[in-house]
C-alpha cells in the first residue's frame, strides 16, 4: 500500500463482500435446520460424505458456469471472424482455457469464500448438535 500499489481484494471492490461469510454461514445453518425439521429420519445431511459431495458439487457447478461463460465468449469471437463450425472450434478453446485457469479463478472468486462459509456453517451445526442435542434454543 505504501509503495503506491492500489488497494485490492474484494473488500475494496464492493464492501458488501464482507457479508459473504455471514450469509453463507446462515444459509447452511438455516437450510440444515429446515431440512431436518421436514425430513426427521434423514440424517445424511449431518454426515461427512454429504459435506464432501456438497463441496465437490459446488466446485463442479463453478466449473460448468466458467465453461458456459468462456464458451459463449469464444463462440461469439469465432462467429465475429466469420468462422464456420463455431461451436466445435470454440468448445475446444474454451475447455482448454477453463481447465488451465480453473483453480486460479476459483481461489480468487467470492464463490470460494461462500462455499467455505457454508462448510463452516455445516461443521458448526454438526458440532453443536452432537454436544447439545436437546437444545431447543438452537434447534427450534
Amino acid at each position: 500500500f505504501f509503495s503506491g500499489e492500489p488497494l485490492s481484494g474484494y473488500l475494496f471492490v464492493d464492501p458488501l463482500f464482507v457479508f459473504i461469510p455471514v450469509i453463507g454461514f446462515m444459509v447452511a445453518w438455516l437450510g440444515i435446520r429446515w431440512y431436518l425439521s421436514h425430513f426427521k429420519n434423514d440424517s445424511f445431511v449431518l454426515s461427512v460424505p454429504f459435506a464432501l459431495v456438497f463441496v465437490v458439487a459446488s466446485y463442479a457447478a463453478f466449473f460448468v458456469a466458467m465453461m458456459g461463460y468462456f464458451w459463449n465468449n469464444a463462440f461469439l469471437s469465432v462467429l465475429s471472424r466469420g468462422g464456420e463450425n463455431a461451436g466445435f472450434a470454440s468448445f475446444g478453446v474454451a475447455l482448454e482455457f477453463v481447465v488451465e485457469n480453473f483453480l486460479g479463478y476459483l481461489l480468487n472468486s467470492p464463490f470460494f469464500l461462500f462455499t467455505l462459509s457454508l462448510l463452516l456453517g455445516w461443521v458448526s451445526f454438526v458440532v453443536i448438535r452432537r454436544y447439545w442435542p436437546n437444545d431447543t434454543v438452537v434447534f427450534s
